[in-house]
């Protein structure tokens, strides 16, 4: 991973660390993210054990930049993957993230500051009824760096509830109440739009296995689905809300698959029809849509 100044004539500073041994297999991985004062990155990639993906966070400002791992493949007990997802960051420069590091395939919630310190903060989300642990799975940090939106199995094992969890006096409140096993997207972000009022995200909750496109309002008041997928093998793939927060963009083949548009969705309504946002040649697809104020 490189960054560079966009100056003229700037030449890219490498900030991901060497690679371990024999290089093949061994890679930075394409999802990275800013702090909120786009000081530091924060990113995953399998560079010392190819089956495990590291965390890393690294301040690009400094003279030489060095990559601090806040989660090395020597924290992961095999078979565990690590890390995965986005690494989300609040208002003070702690890093957030989901990792699996004891031998089985769940996943806990950690924090890490940049100088590597990690904290286990699984146990902030309710226990499930059975008192095991939850698995954690999508995540995000709201717009004022201050709030954590998570999901979790809890208090039902496989039944991927969304919960805010104040950061500064960590308490987790329950946003939605899943009647079904279902889970928003693990590795997709949470989209907040621009009021900091509701979050899009893509998730199952309806069918397992067939990603739609809901709504939820950060107040807990209101889940719904925007658009119902009866397609088989469809999905949505990614969501944008519009800059004034009136609409919310969705790329997927969700009418024909394998045939992928843009639509555009009223975040207010359930269920509603279609419309078509950007359309493309015969065998084209609307790929990385992203929306800039």
């Amino acid at each position: 991973m490189f960054v560079v100044a966009t100056t003229a004539g700037s030449q890219p500073v490498q900030v991901s660390p060497p690679r371990v041994g024999t290089p093949t297999g061994l890679n930075v991985f394409s999802q990275f993210s800013w702090s909120a004062d786009s000081k530091f990155l924060g990113f995953t990639g399998g560079l010392t054990v190819k089956t495990i993906s590291e965390a890393f966070v690294v301040d690009t400002t400094a003279a030489t930049p060095t990559a601090v791992k806040v989660l090395a493949s020597t924290d992961v007990t095999a078979p565990s993957v690590g890390t995965r997802g986005v690494i989300q960051w609040d208002n003070t420069d702690t890093a957030y993230f989901r990792a699996s590091v004891d031998g089985t395939a769940q996943f806990k919630l950690f924090k890490a500051t940049t100088d590597g310190t990690r904290t286990d903060l699984t146990a902030t989300l309710p226990a499930r009824g059975d008192t095991t642990t939850p698995d954690i799975g999508a995540l995000g940090i709201d717009r004022t760096g201050t709030t954590l939106i998570v999901s979790a199995d809890s208090p039902t094992a496989t039944d991927y509830d969304i919960y805010s969890v104040t950061l500064a006096n960590p308490t987790a409140t329950k946003l939605t109440n899943l009647a079904a096993i279902g889970h928003a997207n693990f590795n997709l972000p949470l989209f907040f739009s621009p009021d900091n009022k509701s979050i899009a995200y893509i998730a199952d909750f309806t069918t397992a296995g067939v990603n739609e496109p809901f709504v939820t309002k950060l107040d807990g008041s209101d889940t719904h689905r925007l658009f119902p997928i009866a397609v088989t093998n469809a999905d949505t793939e990614w969501l944008q809300w519009s800059v004034d927060g009136t609409q919310v963009y969705a790329q997927g083949d969700l009418e024909v698959n394998n045939d992928t548009k843009l639509y555009v969705l009223d975040p207010t309504k359930t269920d509603q029809a279609l419309t078509t946002a950007i359309n493309v040649p015969t065998s084209g697809d609307v790929q990385n849509v992203l929306v800039r104020p």
